[in-house]
Formats: structure tokens, C-alpha cells, sequence
């Protein structure tokens, strides 16, 4: 590849996923093989986007070392692989990671040895998506920099309040946060009562622990947040979003209330408060009232999206 935007997608990978006669280790067999070819000739790739099969570490060494200008990378690794080897690329801004369980016990790397391959300045990550991680290490301790700007956290169950923790003590830019299942109310809390950032998006999915409480608490903390998406937190109730609506900021433009409580004289109070509103989902809500539906519509004279 000879242009320094070069970007590679693993679509044979793909491919050979859907290829029922070949084994999970034939796949991470061959995702292997492409990462090496690509570490020997493409220097100058600036995005890999390489979901199935998992990778090894070794190949993975290879790429960082070989292609240094990578600034996106999406992949998919076994669960006991560390992330030592990003600490050659430079200019990695974006980072995906699906994690996939192995045959073989966890072994995280040990504190010390994290802290001595590190260093703050080393990786500016801005984007940080993890999927199905299911053990927390030291050696990640490194990965939430003040520079992150937009963390992802799918699956992440028994891990999430030590990320969060980490999220609110240490990282001072966030400005967008998913959290897709798993969470303690606990967490929660001191995570939206203690971090240092302003959030602009916040969109949460599948929180059981998620209460009235924490809304209210994130209505009168992130003063500037623009978007934000709830999915299926069943115990928050009608009278909880309301509150918080009455004590959010008039600036959100986004706001998704999916399979969520919304119950009578909520979309009243959604239209006194929310003038600048652009985009709006109220999916999968049985409980919505024609009259005060079309009464809330005429309130939103900004309105582009309605679901």
C-alpha cells in the first residue's frame, strides 16, 4: 500500500467465520497470518479493522512495531492478552477490542511490571471501545488517560465499577460514555458524583441497578450534556425521568427513552423543558397518550429525527 491513509477491513475474515467446517482456531489462525502480512508490507496503514478470529501476541508486535502510523484499530483478542504491545504506536487515537474466552486460566501482568513498560506520554487514545472483558488487571490501569474523550463498555459485567472508578479518578476530557450492561447503583453514583469531566453524551443499556436517583444525580452534574439515551433501565420510573427532565439543562438536543416508563404528563414536561430538542426516541413505549403526544410535537419546533 503506498498512500499513508491506507485502510484494511478483514473481510476474508469474515468470510471464513460464516465456513462451518473451519474451527474457531483456524479462523484466529488466519487473522494471524494477515496481521504479519500486513505488518511486512503495509508501513504505512493508518486504520485495521479485524473482528474475527483472535489475534495473537506476537503478530500483534508485529503490527505495532511495523506500522507506527496507524491511528484506528479494531480487533478481537483472547482475554489473558495484555496490552504492552500499544505502547509502539504512537498515534493510535481510536481502539476497539472484543474479547473472546480461552481454554486457558487468566494471568494478568503484575503492577510493577505495568508500571515500568508505561509511561503517561506514550498513547493518546481519544476512543476507547471494550467489549466482553471479563477480569480486571493492573496492566489495563494505564489505558484510562486524561486524554480519552469516548469509552465504550459492552458486556463488561464484573468489571465496569473498576473502570468507572478509574474513569472518574483519573480522566479529566471525557465527553462520551456508553455503558451497556452491568454496573452497581454504588458505582454509579460515585462515578457521576465524582468525576472531574463534563459529559456531552451519555447513553446507558440494560442497567438493572440504574434508579431515580441516578438521574437526578446526572441531571445536576453534567450541566452541558447534550445527548442521552436510556434502553430498557427498568427501575427507573415515570415520576424518576420527569424529575430529572424539570432539573436537566434546556441544552439536549438528543434524548432516547427506549423501552423505558414513560407514563402520563412526562412528554408535557419533556416539551416545556427540552425547546432545542433535535432528535427524539420514544421506541418501544405502550404507555404513551395521543393528546399529550401531539401537544409535546408542537413544542419542538427544532425537531429532525422522531422514532
Amino acid at each position: 500500500m503506498e498512500h499513508s491513509n491506507a485502510i484494511l477491513s478483514g473481510g476474508m475474515v469474515d468470510g471464513l467465520k460464516n465456513n462451518e467446517l473451519l474451527s474457531h482456531d483456524d479462523i484466529s489462525a488466519f487473522a494471524d497470518q494477515i496481521l504479519l502480512s500486513v505488518a511486512s508490507s503495509c508501513p504505512k496503514l493508518t486504520g485495521l479493522r479485524l473482528q474475527h478470529g483472535t489475534v495473537s501476541l506476537s503478530p500483534l508486535l508485529s503490527l505495532s512495531t511495523s506500522c507506527p502510523h496507524l491511528t484506528s484499530l479494531d480487533i478481537a483478542l483472547s482475554r489473558h492478552v495484555s496490552f504492552h504491545w500499544l505502547v509502539f504506536l504512537h498515534s493510535l487515537r481510536k481502539l476497539a477490542v472484543i474479547f473472546y474466552p480461552v481454554r486457558v486460566k487468566f494471568n494478568p501482568v503484575d503492577r510493577a511490571a505495568s508500571k515500568a513498560n508505561f509511561d503517561d506520554g506514550e498513547l493518546k487514545l481519544e476512543t476507547l471501545s471494550l467489549s466482553g472483558l471479563q477480569h480486571y488487571a493492573h496492566s489495563f490501569d494505564w489505558l484510562w488517560k486524561s486524554c480519552l474523550q469516548e469509552v465504550e463498555l459492552t458486556t463488561c459485567i464484573p468489571i465496569v465499577d473498576d473502570i468507572l472508578s478509574k474513569l472518574a479518578e483519573t480522566c479529566a476530557s471525557l465527553s462520551s460514555l456508553l455503558v451497556d450492561y452491568g454496573g452497581s447503583g454504588e458505582g454509579l453514583h460515585h462515578f457521576i458524583t465524582q468525576s472531574r469531566f463534563n459529559l456531552r453524551k451519555l447513553d446507558l443499556e440494560l442497567l438493572d441497578e440504574l434508579e431515580d436517583n441516578h438521574l437526578l444525580a446526572v441531571a445536576e452534574k453534567f450541566r452541558g450534556l447534550l445527548s442521552l439515551r436510556l434502553d430498557s433501565c427498568y427501575l427507573v420510573t415515570g415520576e424518576g425521568l420527569k424529575t430529572m427532565a424539570s432539573a436537566m439543562s434546556n441544552k439536549l438536543e438528543e434524548l432516547a427513552l427506549i423501552d423505558c416508563n414513560v407514563e402520563p404528563g412526562l412528554l408535557t414536561t419533556l416539551g416545556q423543558r427540552f425547546r432545542n430538542l433535535r432528535k427524539l426516541d420514544l421506541s418501544y413505549n405502550d404507555k404513551l397518550v395521543d393528546e399529550e403526544f401531539i401537544s409535546m410535537l408542537a413544542s419542538f419546533n427544532c425537531l429532525r429525527e422522531l422514532y
